[in-house]
């Protein structure tokens, strides 16, 4: 038995083929999508296909001879607590997948934050320590021109140089 949901095309296509092949006698697809149940019988393991296919719609039952009879109302299978149990919990599941999704990508855009304002904090830290540099070379450079500027107008007034 094969509860259909978004991958519905699986549950008539692939898994329906693969069940044949393997010679599954019963196969039951609960398609809550169109409202039915969906039986199929005599597979012919050769082609992947079931030569018996039979839809089954709310109000009737279907009786399972190759599984010692068992009875499947249609009606309670789609209808019954048992169908908005898994309705519920597929909403639920759903609902936990996307706020998991957006919790990691929340989670991603943080680091990538935190990763891109530490790589601005070690910029401007470079920058500053380049500025720092560059001033104190300035300094430096100032500092020899006045020297320089002293011992010419030192020599220019004839005195000694004083060390």
């Amino acid at each position: 038995v094969e509860v259909a949901s978004e991958n519905w095309q699986d549950d008539y296509g692939k898994k329906r083929a693969e069940y044949a092949r393997r010679g599954v006698p019963v196969y039951v697809v609960v398609d809550w999508r169109r409202r039915c149940l969906v039986v199929c019988r005599e597979p012919e393991e050769a082609t992947g296909r079931y030569q018996q296919e039979v839809t089954y719609r709310e109000g009737e039952a279907v009786v399972l001879g190759e599984l010692d009879g068992c009875v499947l109302a249609v009606s309670e299978v789609l209808g019954g607590a048992f169908g908005e149990d898994l309705l519920q919990e597929d909403i639920e599941r759903l609902l936990a997948e996307r706020a998991a999704r957006e919790a990691a990508e929340a989670r991603a855009k943080e680091a990538e934050a935190r990763a891109e304002a530490e790589r601005a904090a070690k910029e401007a830290e470079r920058r500053a320590k380049l500025e720092a540099e560059a001033r104190a070379e300035a300094e430096r450079a100032a500092k020899e021109a006045l020297l320089a500027e002293l011992a010419r107008l030192r020599a220019q007034l004839g005195s000694p140089p004083e060390a």
